[in-house]
Formats: structure tokens, C-alpha cells, sequence
């Protein structure tokens, strides 16, 4: 068979076409992209799921004394309002900002050493560390860092951990404070 150039350049203009055009259609064919509905589950991290609370005793002249459980971090302000609250005429005593240790004791509108004259080192704010002879402000803030870091003192053993307290100034903590 002989073709001549413009035979030959028509057939491959005409194959060229009708490739192209099973390209199109072809194309034409396929499912349009459209939006992929992805739904990602959240999955909480360790932080969230961890659920930390503190339990503390509340004591004294709140209208229902008794154990609450607080998320951690709470304060004595919410373990007071959580006791059902003040009773009326009555004043705190403590520091209602200061963070709450679980274990703890609180005793509200009571005076810390009213009941055998010593000071309860697990709930004392840092000026009533400082009523104890021997214990300045950079001791008394050692105590509570100890005890915000550590828990409750369980033992005058674990005062022995506090930085600056040894043997004699322990021994005379004993005298002076309770736990």
C-alpha cells in the first residue's frame, strides 16, 4: 500500500482524535473527587486522662464537716464552699488561696494551736510555721514546698527529708508542732 504524506498525516490526525477522545471519555467516566467525610476520634492525651483528686478532712465551723473530694489543684476556698460553707459570723482562719495536699486537715475558724498549743505542720500557712521558735520565713517556705511536693508529713521521720532541719531542730519541732 503506498500512502501518500497526506494520507498518512490524516490517519494519524484521525487516530490522534480518536484516542484523545476515549481519553475524554474515559475521563469523563470516573467518579468526580469530592470532599472525603474523615472523622478523626479525639483520643485524649495522659494529661487528660488522668483524673487526679484530693481528699481532705474539713473540721471547725463549716455548715457539713466531714471528707470532700476536689479535683487536684483545688484550693481552701473549695473545700470550704464544698463542705457546704461558712456558718454565719464565722471566719476562715486560713489561707483560702493556698492549694490543697491530699490527706490533709483543715480546720476552719479554729485556731491552729487553740487546742494543745502546737502547730500542725501538715496545714499551717507559712506565718504560723514562723510562730514556732526556731523556724524563720526561709524554713517555714521549705516546709510547705516539702509538703506540696511530697503529701502530708506522716511521721516527724519525714520532717527529717525538709532541707535545714536536723536532729536538734527536730527535736524540737516534736515539742512544738504537730503533724
Amino acid at each position: 500500500m503506498n500512502w501518500k504524506i497526506e494520507q498518512v498525516k490524516s490517519t494519524v490526525i484521525a487516530i490522534a482524535l480518536g484516542i484523545g477522545g476515549l481519553l475524554v471519555w474515559w475521563w469523563m467516566q470516573q467518579p468526580s473527587p469530592s470532599a472525603i467525610d474523615v472523622q478523626v476520634e479525639s483520643t485524649p492525651t495522659n494529661l487528660e486522662t488522668v483524673s487526679v483528686n484530693v481528699v481532705v478532712d474539713v473540721q471547725g465551723k463549716v455548715r457539713s464537716p466531714g471528707i470532700v473530694q476536689l479535683p487536684s489543684g483545688s484550693r481552701v476556698i473549695d473545700a470550704i464552699e464544698a463542705a457546704g460553707g461558712l456558718l454565719p459570723r464565722a471566719t476562715p482562719g486560713v489561707n483560702l488561696a493556698r492549694v490543697l495536699l491530699d490527706g490533709e486537715q483543715i480546720m476552719i475558724g479554729i485556731e491552729t494551736n487553740s487546742q494543745s498549743n502546737k502547730i500542725n505542720l501538715n496545714s499551717a500557712s507559712a506565718s504560723e510555721l514562723e510562730d514556732i521558735p526556731g523556724v524563720g520565713p526561709v524554713l517555714a517556705a521549705r516546709i510547705i514546698e516539702y509538703r506540696e511536693t511530697n503529701g502530708s508529713f506522716r511521721s516527724f521521720e519525714d520532717v527529717d527529708g525538709v532541707s535545714g532541719v536536723g536532729p536538734s531542730l527536730l527535736n524540737h519541732l516534736r515539742q512544738h508542732a504537730t503533724l
